[in-house]
């Protein structure tokens, strides 16, 4: 597991000192897919004892929470069997805290939505804002 501070030399090494991605894998001992992964995200996921997730940020980066399996009514490709699915769910579920695990109500889990998605909702709603004006259907009247 990374500090947050090695994220953040990382991060402005490569980001703002221009410092590529396999010399800062050389100076910081750290393999350059891991350096790809940690300028996906502006802080590090957390993770717990046991590689176990106590919180998580929500972001455009990333594995995809939903896939598309269907597009105008057809599947997009074959269905997992049901091994497959037993081992996804298995292996997402291992990355629970102990808690989550769990039916009943537990302990609070950190979610945060990264700089990059919420920069991207406000670029969207912006344009929205310019099309209705253009459109003269002011949300202010």
């Amino acid at each position: 597991m990374f500090t947050v501070e090695l994220y953040a030399k990382i991060r402005r090494a490569v980001m703002v000192d221009g410092l590529s991605r396999r010399e800062a894998a050389k100076q910081f001992g750290v393999h350059r897919n891991t350096i790809a992964k940690m300028l996906q995200y502006s802080a590090p996921p957390s993770f717990g004892a046991g590689g176990r997730m106590t919180g998580d940020i929500i972001s455009v980066e990333g594995e995809p929470l939903l896939r598309p399996v269907m597009r105008n009514g057809r599947r997009l490709g074959p269905s997992p069997s049901l091994a497959e699915i037993r081992s996804r769910t298995g292996r997402g579920l291992a990355q629970l805290p102990e808690a989550f695990r769990r039916l009943d109500a537990g302990i609070a889990y950190s979610v945060a939505i990264a700089e990059r998605l919420i920069a991207l909702a406000d670029e969207v709603d912006r344009e929205q804002r310019a099309r209705e004006q253009e459109a003269g259907d002011d949300p202010a009247d």
